[in-house]
């Protein structure tokens, strides 16, 4: 690839509120041994960031997050135990879920990799599996928030699948999370499992992997929200406001999932069954609770604390996805620019699933999504450029902004050459370049400029066929 000096990251310069949030140039990574390049796609919004920038982690903290973030707006302060394992490395860059593609390899790493659209493990175990010393992308080193990012070629896994970048972004933290919980507390079918904080992003997937192992699952959430979690497989759905206890009656479940805590705590242990297990890897809720001894050791109860992935997990999650066996569930994207905002809403709670940023894109493709011969011409967008990102609008989605502005019939009119008896004769393609981004923005200025955008080309399938190892090849320069 053609090398920039600099790139555009989300900068956290400290513990506060939003105004440590910055959008600013740095440095481009340089790989070292053992690392590659990635070019990061789409990455998503998770608690733990928003913990990390607030110190929520810091034993001087009793609040839940959401309260936490409102003191930290209001009276930010530092706190140096406020990350997970050492002192936060201000100022970095977050953000520990990441789709990209390779761009860059070191010279020890497989040049295959190139090209490839990966996912990053982000929960890193640099003593091996036998040791519970972990380290994460985006609170321990620099992570994705960001158009590329450096991590260790052994962290990066190909997924072979149609979703998209978006999708897969909202996988790795969540997903990988929600799976290592499952796995650690040996889930198992037939077994009841409770679910707690459902509409989140680690709930939510807790939902599908714990249904996918076989489980009976009853999942707590907010009754606006019922009806998507129980179309996720949710056997049942508790109101959150409602007493779990008398609805589902003591010692009636075998496994809680809990990422809420706080003042329900108890409660989650007296629906458990004798030899019940309860495992947790966050607390939104609050994370200090009521524990009554007596209930813990009488009932033999297992408390089950996960924060660093087991081995098994990350390549089940990719091996689940290419097998069609869990899907996403992507509650809105956001411009990475604009992560004040998705935090914003994410704090609010009246989402389900994952909230995701995308950094700008270096290209992107405009198709009509209602047309059978546009959709059958992404796959050779995508191949234009494995390395170049890609953003895909489908203009016939009202509820997508149109980047060239104008009507949206008009475009759709302009993307379609059509016989007189009105048999459709090919669909066309459209690419929009960032004029300052690109290396070809000369080769593309011919065309011709809109408001707003760098260039416009539009061409026939056929002509797209003529030129294609010419953008190929420029794309690729």
């Amino acid at each position: 690839m053609q090398r920039p000096a600099t790139m555009k990251a989300v900068v956290t310069t400290g513990n506060g509120g939003y105004e440590r949030l910055e959008w600013r140039d740095v440095p481009l990574p340089e790989v070292g041994p053992g690392e590659v390049l990635i070019r990061v796609l789409a990455a998503g919004v998770n608690n733990t960031e928003i913990n990390t920038r607030l110190g929520w982690y810091s034993e001087s903290v009793t609040a839940g997050t959401n309260t936490a973030a409102a003191i930290e707006e209001q009276r930010p302060s530092h706190k140096a135990d406020g990350g997970w394992n050492a002192a936060t490395p201000f100022p970095f860059i977050q953000g520990t879920d990441c789709c990209g593609r390779v761009v860059e390899v070191a010279p020890d790493v497989d040049a295959a990799l190139l090209g490839r659209r990966v996912l990053v493990r982000s929960c890193m175990r640099p003593q091996g599996f036998g040791s519970m010393e972990n380290r994460w992308m985006g609170s321990d080193f620099d992570g994705a928030f960001a158009e590329y990012v450096k991590v260790p070629a052994a962290e990066v896994f190909e997924v072979r699948c149609t979703w998209t970048d978006v999708e897969l972004a909202s996988i790795p933290c969540a997903y990988a999370t929600a799976e290592n919980m499952l796995h650690r507390a040996k889930a198992a079918a037939g077994e009841h499992v409770l679910v707690s904080g459902a509409s989140g992003g680690v709930g939510s997937a807790a939902v599908q992997l714990a249904k996918r192992r076989g489980a009976r699952v009853t999942a707590i959430v907010a009754s606006q929200k019922a009806d998507q979690i129980l179309a996720l497989g949710a056997d049942r759905v508790i109101d959150r406001n409602d007493d779990a206890v008398a609805v589902l009656g003591e010692e009636s479940v075998d496994l809680v999932i809990d990422n809420v805590a706080g003042p329900h705590f108890d409660a989650m242990l007296k629906l458990l069954r004798r030899g019940g297990r309860y495992t947790s890897s966050g607390a939104i809720g609050g994370p200090i609770v009521s524990l009554d001894m007596r209930r813990f050791y009488l009932k033999d109860i297992t408390l089950v604390g996960c924060t660093a992935w087991d081995e098994p997990v990350f390549t089940n999650l990719i091996g689940y996805i290419e097998r069609g066996e869990i899907r996403p569930l992507v509650a809105a994207t956001f411009p990475l620019e604009r992560i004040a905002d998705a935090q914003r809403q994410f704090l609010e709670k009246r989402h389900v699933g994952k909230f995701v940023l995308v950094p700008p894109a270096e290209l992107t493709v405009l198709y009509d999504g209602a047309c059978p011969l546009c959709r059958s011409e992404i796959g050779l967008y995508r191949d234009l450029a494995p390395s170049t990102p890609v953003e895909f609008l489908d203009i016939s989605d009202p509820d997508v902004a149109l980047p060239t502005g104008g009507s949206r019939d008009e475009l759709l009119r302009r993307f379609h050459v059509r016989h007189a008896d009105g048999r459709l004769e090919s669909g066309a393609l459209a690419f929009i370049a960032l004029w300052d981004r690109l290396p070809y923005w000369r080769w593309l200025g011919r065309f011709g400029r809109l408001p707003g955008m760098a260039a416009v080309m539009e061409l026939t399938y056929r002509g797209f066929l003529r030129v294609r190892p010419a953008l190929q090849r420029l794309m690729r320069s």
